[in-house]
């Protein structure tokens, strides 16, 4: 959380999300002649993992949400706002994307073969979240397109917010507004079209900050209801369990908060550490062991990167993103200084 109090389940919250959907991707893996694991039944199951996506959404619309509210943002610090929100994310994003084409140059050269290109036109659309606006152009990853999503929120929650925060009305036609045209535009992935996910960590919010819980309540059972009747069941059981983390369990260990620490690089980075491993030694032509050996090999070579690039990358990126404050934010150490006799580096004044 940058703002306010830390909430240490959103951690745990955040590692269940992050490690579902690498489940998903190691046990349904595809190593280019076919399924590395057999058992049906488990990779149904697994297959249920890729809904940590639509978790991550959830606890943004909650994080993002808290955080404001409690700094007190308003719209006049939306530059800084997203300069905050890029300085957070783009960072480990750039450098993944540095060390994917890295590693296919390794690759290319000195294992297959072959005269590596690069296509800067699909790079930089990739960078800047517009693979959608160029023609031809695709996601390195396609995680990729999951973190524009993220970003398209963050985008619209600056502008929405402050309005919200304004007039209780706006809020409720604002998040239903964006319901209904994410239900008409389904064909593409947007914010929209995963409205219900961020509206329903919103109004989590509102509940964990003990306002409006009748209306909150029922705002939640209606989203719950469009998902079970527009999405697939998948869906709904995601949002009945993160809600009931959130309202009921508060799931909070030391273990998951860890992980969830290293959460966004997990989600991130799993398939640049764990997918590669999982390739070579599940293959006739390289090594192939047991997917009961590779596969939580796959798992903690993962989390060893994940927690390489939140050393490296992330918490640098952290830590200068909280020195972006907003106007309010300055205007209240500002006061605290003056009543306190002190200037910002906390040399008296008097």
């Amino acid at each position: 959380m940058s703002s306010g109090k830390h909430i240490g389940f959103i951690e745990s919250l955040r590692a269940i999300a992050a490690c579902s959907v690498m489940g998903f991707h190691f046990i349904c893996f595809y190593n280019g002649i076919g399924q590395i694991y057999w058992n049906e039944t488990v990779k149904n199951i697994a297959t249920f993992g890729a809904q940590g996506v639509e978790m991550f959404y959830i606890i943004s619309g909650f994080v993002i949400t808290y955080a404001l509210t409690r700094s007190k943002y308003d719209i006049g610090s939306y530059c800084k706002y997203v300069m905050k929100r890029v300085i957070r994310i783009i960072p480990v994003y750039f450098m993944l994307i540095v060390a994917i084409y890295a590693f296919e140059y390794i690759l290319s050269t000195y294992v297959w073969g072959y005269e590596m290109s690069l296509n800067y036109r699909n790079i930089i659309a990739n960078l800047t979240f517009t693979v959608d606006l160029w023609e031809g152009a695709t996601w390195i990853n396609p995680i990729f397109l999951t973190l524009s999503v993220e970003f398209q929120f963050y985008l619209l929650i600056g502008i929405l917010l402050p309005l919200m925060n304004y007039r209780l009305w706006f809020k409720y036609v604002a998040l239903a507004g964006m319901i209904i045209i994410g239900l008409y535009t389904s064909d593409y992935q947007s914010v929209f079209c995963n409205a219900p996910y961020f509206a329903l960590g919103i109004l989590l919010n509102d509940i964990y900050s003990k306002k409006l819980l009748t209306i909150s309540y029922i705002s939640i059972a209606v989203i719950l209801l469009v998902l079970l009747k527009f999405y697939m069941v998948e869906d709904f059981v995601v949002a009945i369990i993160t809600a009931a983390l959130f309202l009921a369990q508060k799931p909070s260990f030391k273990v998951s908060n860890e992980i969830g620490k290293i959460s966004y690089s997990l989600y991130l980075t799993h398939g640049l550490f764990g997918g590669w491993l999982l390739f070579f030694l599940s293959r006739d032509d390289y090594i192939n062991w047991s997917p009961y050996i590779i596969i939580p090999l796959a798992v903690v070579f993962s989390l060893l990167g994940a927690k390489l690039f939140y050393v490296l990358f992330e918490k640098p990126s952290m830590r200068l993103a909280k020195k972006v404050k907003y106007d309010n934010q300055l205007k209240a150490e500002y006061s605290r200084c003056d009543v306190c006799g002190t200037d910002k580096s906390g040399v008296s004044t008097k």
